[in-house]
């Protein structure tokens, strides 16, 4: 993803939130002064200010959202969506959804570990194990809405939930270059 940050953006909220490791370069420019905080002082700021935690946490969802599905869109084609969207944590081993149910969501793994199982010729079969930043359940988005597979969370997971109003918004977004 290429963007320009603006005076007083920050940046690095993925790897803080997720806990994996950056996936992006950042590069200064001209005349850029950057103020770096560490790990550990911005989660104590986080437990300690819902502002600045609600703050990051929505950067983070509008983020996701344009590395998942709009990475050519400026951010802020996508700050309505991001607020629109919800986050939902799973305890391991709850089920997220099952096989044969209707869906009509998709999920990003914000932080956790999933797997995706699914009965063929009558035994329960692992499909896939996913992990923080991995996306699971957009099939149903697209053809019958009929769930494939069951997803459970295998550790203690939070997910960003993408209902289907809001993937058609990014959909837009991305065709239509309009939020």
């Amino acid at each position: 993803i290429k963007s320009t940050l603006e005076r007083g953006e920050f940046f690095g909220e993925s790897s803080l939130l997720s806990g994996r490791p950056r996936s992006e370069k950042a590069i200064a420019g001209e005349n850029c002064i950057l103020v770096e905080t560490p790990r550990r002082t911005m989660v104590k700021l986080m437990n300690s200010n819902d502002e600045v935690r609600s703050g990051i946490d929505w950067i983070f969802v509008v983020r996701e959202l344009q590395r998942h599905f709009a990475p050519y869109a400026p951010l802020r084609d996508l700050r309505d969506i991001g607020s629109r969207v919800t986050t939902r944590q799973f305890d391991a081993g709850e089920t997220v959804y099952a096989e044969g149910e209707e869906g009509a969501a998709l999920f990003i793994i914000r932080s956790g570990a999933a797997t995706l199982r699914r009965e063929i010729d009558g035994r329960d079969t692992l499909v896939s194990q996913l992990r923080a930043g991995d996306l699971f359940g957009q099939m149903s988005l697209m053809g019958d809405g009929i769930r494939r597979d069951t997803a459970m969370a295998t550790v203690a997971m939070d997910v960003i939930e993408v209902a289907r109003p809001e993937f058609l918004d990014v959909d837009a977004v991305v065709h239509h270059g309009n939020g």
